[in-house]
Protein backbone atom coordinates (compact mmCIF):
# COMPACT_ATOMS: atom_id res chain seq x y z
CA UNK A 1 0.00 0.00 0.00
CA UNK A 2 0.85 3.53 -0.48
CA UNK A 3 1.42 6.09 1.43
CA UNK A 4 -0.37 9.48 1.30
CA UNK A 5 2.29 11.59 -0.50
CA UNK A 6 2.71 8.19 -3.00
CA UNK A 7 -1.02 8.40 -3.28
CA UNK A 8 -0.89 12.66 -4.54
CA UNK A 9 1.93 11.41 -6.92
CA UNK A 10 -0.19 8.50 -8.34
CA UNK A 11 -2.77 10.62 -8.78
CA UNK A 12 -1.44 13.58 -10.50
CA UNK A 13 0.43 10.73 -12.97
CA UNK A 14 -2.99 9.57 -13.53
CA UNK A 15 -5.25 12.74 -13.74
CA UNK A 16 -6.79 14.31 -16.52
CA UNK A 17 -7.03 17.66 -16.81
CA UNK A 18 -10.36 17.70 -15.05
CA UNK A 19 -11.45 17.16 -11.69
CA UNK A 20 -12.88 14.53 -9.94
CA UNK A 21 -15.01 14.53 -6.68
CA UNK A 22 -16.12 12.14 -4.20
CA UNK A 23 -18.43 11.56 -0.82
CA UNK A 24 -17.81 9.76 1.91
CA UNK A 25 -21.26 9.12 3.77
CA UNK A 26 -20.71 8.84 7.81
CA UNK A 27 -23.28 8.19 10.33
CA UNK A 28 -22.32 9.56 14.01
CA UNK A 29 -24.40 7.55 15.88
CA UNK A 30 -22.97 3.61 14.68
CA UNK A 31 -19.77 5.17 14.10
CA UNK A 32 -19.97 3.59 9.77
CA UNK A 33 -19.58 4.98 6.61
CA UNK A 34 -21.40 3.93 3.49
CA UNK A 35 -19.15 2.57 1.13
CA UNK A 36 -19.50 0.82 -2.23
CA UNK A 37 -18.61 -2.14 -3.40
CA UNK A 38 -16.97 -1.94 -6.77
CA UNK A 39 -18.67 -4.01 -9.63
CA UNK A 40 -16.93 -7.20 -11.35
CA UNK A 41 -16.17 -5.91 -14.46
CA UNK A 42 -15.52 -2.07 -13.60
CA UNK A 43 -12.28 -0.38 -12.20
CA UNK A 44 -10.70 -2.26 -9.23
CA UNK A 45 -13.40 -4.85 -9.02
CA UNK A 46 -14.54 -6.21 -5.58
CA UNK A 47 -13.12 -2.95 -3.74
CA UNK A 48 -14.69 -0.63 -1.03
CA UNK A 49 -14.53 2.78 -2.00
CA UNK A 50 -16.71 6.42 -1.36
CA UNK A 51 -18.91 7.73 -4.46
CA UNK A 52 -17.54 9.61 -6.66
CA UNK A 53 -16.34 10.09 -10.31
CA UNK A 54 -15.58 12.39 -12.65
CA UNK A 55 -16.69 16.13 -12.64
CA UNK A 56 -18.41 16.83 -15.94
CA UNK A 57 -17.99 20.05 -18.34
CA UNK A 58 -20.29 22.61 -17.10
CA UNK A 59 -20.33 20.95 -13.52
CA UNK A 60 -18.67 22.63 -10.28
CA UNK A 61 -17.40 20.49 -8.04
CA UNK A 62 -19.92 19.90 -5.70
CA UNK A 63 -22.85 19.51 -8.41
CA UNK A 64 -20.21 16.65 -9.73
CA UNK A 65 -20.35 15.39 -6.48
CA UNK A 66 -23.82 15.18 -5.80
CA UNK A 67 -24.08 13.88 -9.56
CA UNK A 68 -21.81 10.89 -8.43
CA UNK A 69 -24.21 10.16 -5.58
CA UNK A 70 -27.20 9.91 -7.47
CA UNK A 71 -25.65 7.70 -11.08
CA UNK A 72 -24.20 5.20 -7.78
CA UNK A 73 -26.29 4.70 -5.15
CA UNK A 74 -29.57 6.81 -6.00
CA UNK A 75 -28.67 9.02 -3.40
CA UNK A 76 -30.35 12.78 -2.71
CA UNK A 77 -28.41 14.88 -0.87
CA UNK A 78 -28.40 18.33 -0.36
CA UNK A 79 -25.60 19.81 -2.15
CA UNK A 80 -25.60 22.10 1.35
CA UNK A 81 -24.98 19.14 3.68
CA UNK A 82 -21.36 18.23 1.64
CA UNK A 83 -18.89 19.67 3.55
CA UNK A 84 -15.43 19.96 2.06
CA UNK A 85 -13.49 16.98 3.54
CA UNK A 86 -9.78 16.87 1.65
CA UNK A 87 -8.43 17.87 -1.74
CA UNK A 88 -5.22 16.14 -3.00
CA UNK A 89 -3.33 16.54 -6.67
CA UNK A 90 -4.69 20.13 -7.78
CA UNK A 91 -2.04 21.77 -9.14
CA UNK A 92 -3.69 24.20 -11.78
CA UNK A 93 -0.10 25.65 -12.45
CA UNK A 94 0.22 22.19 -14.52
CA UNK A 95 -3.61 22.11 -15.31
CA UNK A 96 -4.36 19.50 -12.53
CA UNK A 97 -7.71 20.07 -11.63
CA UNK A 98 -7.26 17.57 -8.59
CA UNK A 99 -9.56 15.23 -6.52
CA UNK A 100 -11.84 17.02 -4.33
CA UNK A 101 -13.01 14.75 -1.40
CA UNK A 102 -16.70 15.63 0.59
CA UNK A 103 -18.26 14.34 3.68
CA UNK A 104 -21.68 13.85 4.19
CA UNK A 105 -23.29 13.06 7.71
CA UNK A 106 -26.12 11.30 8.37
CA UNK A 107 -28.80 11.20 11.01
CA UNK A 108 -29.39 7.36 10.60
CA UNK A 109 -27.94 4.67 8.47
CA UNK A 110 -30.32 3.84 5.27
CA UNK A 111 -30.05 1.00 2.85
CA UNK A 112 -28.74 2.45 -0.73
CA UNK A 113 -30.77 1.77 -3.49
CA UNK A 114 -28.96 1.33 -7.02
CA UNK A 115 -30.03 3.78 -9.54
CA UNK A 116 -28.12 1.65 -12.08
CA UNK A 117 -28.38 2.70 -15.68
CA UNK A 118 -26.37 0.41 -17.87
CA UNK A 119 -22.53 0.62 -17.02
CA UNK A 120 -23.33 1.92 -13.90
CA UNK A 121 -24.07 -1.79 -12.81
CA UNK A 122 -20.58 -3.03 -13.89
CA UNK A 123 -19.13 0.33 -11.46
CA UNK A 124 -21.42 -0.70 -8.64
CA UNK A 125 -21.81 -4.32 -7.14
CA UNK A 126 -23.38 -3.28 -3.72
CA UNK A 127 -23.03 -0.70 -0.83
CA UNK A 128 -22.18 -1.67 3.06
CA UNK A 129 -22.23 0.12 6.23
CA UNK A 130 -18.52 -0.19 7.34
CA UNK A 131 -17.32 0.54 10.76
CA UNK A 132 -14.42 -0.54 13.16
CA UNK A 133 -15.45 -3.95 12.94
CA UNK A 134 -16.07 -4.83 9.66
CA UNK A 135 -12.52 -3.29 8.46
CA UNK A 136 -11.07 -6.08 8.60
CA UNK A 137 -13.48 -7.80 6.53
CA UNK A 138 -13.37 -6.02 3.14
CA UNK A 139 -11.05 -4.70 0.36
CA UNK A 140 -10.17 -0.81 0.59
CA UNK A 141 -9.52 1.28 -2.80
CA UNK A 142 -6.14 2.18 -2.09
CA UNK A 143 -7.14 5.90 -1.85
CA UNK A 144 -9.70 5.05 1.27
CA UNK A 145 -7.03 2.76 3.17
CA UNK A 146 -4.33 5.35 2.57
CA UNK A 147 -6.50 8.67 3.94
CA UNK A 148 -8.00 6.74 6.71
CA UNK A 149 -4.84 5.44 7.83
CA UNK A 150 -3.51 8.97 7.69
CA UNK A 151 -3.78 10.59 11.41
CA UNK A 152 -3.98 14.30 10.01
CA UNK A 153 -7.06 13.34 8.01
CA UNK A 154 -8.47 11.22 10.49
CA UNK A 155 -8.27 14.43 12.56
CA UNK A 156 -9.91 16.45 9.86
CA UNK A 157 -12.70 13.97 9.56
CA UNK A 158 -13.84 13.98 13.39
CA UNK A 159 -13.20 18.12 13.22
CA UNK A 160 -16.03 18.03 10.08
CA UNK A 161 -18.34 15.64 11.37
CA UNK A 162 -18.65 17.68 15.12
CA UNK A 163 -18.89 21.05 12.49
CA UNK A 164 -21.53 19.29 10.31
CA UNK A 165 -23.60 18.32 13.48
CA UNK A 166 -22.88 21.60 15.55
CA UNK A 167 -24.29 23.73 12.43
CA UNK A 168 -26.95 21.60 11.72
CA UNK A 169 -26.20 20.13 8.30
CA UNK A 170 -26.75 16.55 9.23
CA UNK A 171 -28.90 14.76 6.24
CA UNK A 172 -31.99 13.10 6.81
CA UNK A 173 -31.80 10.37 4.49
CA UNK A 174 -34.50 7.47 4.48
CA UNK A 175 -35.10 3.87 2.97
CA UNK A 176 -35.32 4.98 -1.08
CA UNK A 177 -32.31 8.12 -0.38
CA UNK A 178 -34.37 11.00 -0.54
CA UNK A 179 -34.20 13.53 2.62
Amino acid sequence: MANLHQLIRLHEEKQELGYGAGVSIFCPSTGRFLLQKRGPTGEDPGEHDWFGGGVEEGEDIQTGAVRELLEEGGIEAPPEHLYPLARFGYQPEKGLGGYFIYLLVVEDEFEAIPNWDGDTHDEVADFDWIGAKEWGNIKPHERVFVLFSDPTFVETLKKATQKQIDTGHVAKLKQGNKE
